[in-house]
């Protein structure tokens, strides 16, 4: 039986400047594997860890005598890659994102956090759950929870990308967010935790 191999890499670090582009920011270098036969495939992580920052993103490398097609489950990319050839896509929201190869085995390839400053200087902070290049189109949920209490909705259905948290202080605060583009919801985010 022929085997199949797709391998999925994240750009790490890379010091390259394309011309008109800007140098995306460092993350966190894995790679996920995809393996099988009969033309099918699937992911599997080989790194330490499958989460990044805002802007940052998995990218695809077919290293298959076949191209391949590699679609999120939300709607937020869905494209071929080429035998032999990479392609890469940039996350511009917070949320946990569910892929699968050829239409099937669809496993979390990668979770993008939310930015929140870890100390904040004042019980009240920005938190941003997308960036500047996020479709106007997506809603977000972003919810919170105090110390290891329940979680609390805090933005439901919001277009914004970004608002200002009113806590108080010596809380230690954590928060989670999910984007929903036409074809449905992330699964949510890693948390981050916040301390006043």
């Amino acid at each position: 039986m022929r085997k199949t191999v797709l391998a999925v890499t994240i750009l790490a670090s890379l010091n390259l400047a394309i011309p008109g582009h800007a140098v995306p920011p460092p993350t966190f270098p894995i790679t996920i594997l995809a393996l099988g036969g009969g033309g099918g495939c699937y992911f599997e992580s080989t790194g330490s860890t499958t989460h990044g920052k805002l802007g940052t993103g998995p990218n695809f490398q077919n290293s298959d005598s076949s191209s391949h097609t590699v679609s999120q489950r939300d709607g937020f990319w869905d494209f071929s890659v080429a035998a032999g050839d990479s392609r890469f896509t940039l996350i511009h929201a917070s949320g946990g994102y569910v892929a699968s190869c050829d239409g099937a085995n669809a496993s979390v390839v990668y979770r993008t956090a939310l930015k929140a400053p870890a100390k904040p200087a004042t019980p009240s902070f920005t938190v941003a759950w997308a960036d500047s290049s996020a479709d106007a189109s997506w809603t977000y949920e972003v919810q919170y929870r105090i110390g290891s209490g329940a979680w609390r909705s805090w933005k439901h259905g919001t277009t914004k990308r970004s608002a200002t948290f009113s806590g108080a202080t010596n809380k230690t605060y954590f928060f989670e967010a999910r984007a929903t583009a036409g074809g449905g919801t992330t699964n949510w985010s890693p948390a981050r935790k916040v301390a006043t």
